[in-house]
């Protein structure tokens, strides 16, 4: 089975909560989610294509990512990553629906683990996301 690997430039957009409208109709409470979403989706499907993957990929599959963050100006240079919002579960959140709609995967319950992180752009870096979707690894085992 084909690894996936992606990078999509941009600010990551983090999805936050749903309110509803008119009659039970939910939407997004941040207009900056459906761009960012529908451009992780689109990067998803080229790299797809690249690869000549005619389909999602099937069964068991471990999912890392490294968020690059803007740096707020009133952050000192110091300070390497962001311990602050954007949630990281909201972040990927945003970046598993996107991956969805991409089609590299059926659902995103078939990622078994997952590791992630964000930090903040060292030059000549920029904001954006890096995923890598591959098979997961028999025996990877949890401490019960």
């Amino acid at each position: 089975m084909t690894a996936l690997a992606v990078t999509v430039l941009g600010e990551p957009i983090p999805q936050g909560s749903l309110r509803a409208v008119g009659r039970g109709r939910l939407v997004s409470d941040n207009t900056r989610l459906r761009p960012w979403r529908d451009t992780v989706a689109w990067h998803v499907q080229q790299t797809m294509r690249d690869l000549g993957m005619a389909g999602p990929l099937e069964g068991p599959l471990s999912l890392t990512a490294t968020f690059v963050l803007p740096r707020p100006p009133s952050a000192p240079r110091s300070r390497w990553a962001p311990h602050k919002k954007p949630d990281g579960d909201k972040l990927l959140r945003a970046l598993f629906d996107a991956v969805t709609a991409g089609g590299a995967w059926v659902d995103d319950a078939q990622v078994v683990t997952c590791a992630w992180s964000k930090v903040y752009p060292v030059p000549p870096a920029v904001p954006g996301v890096t995923f890598t979707v591959a098979p997961a690894v028999r025996g990877e085992q949890v401490a019960a």
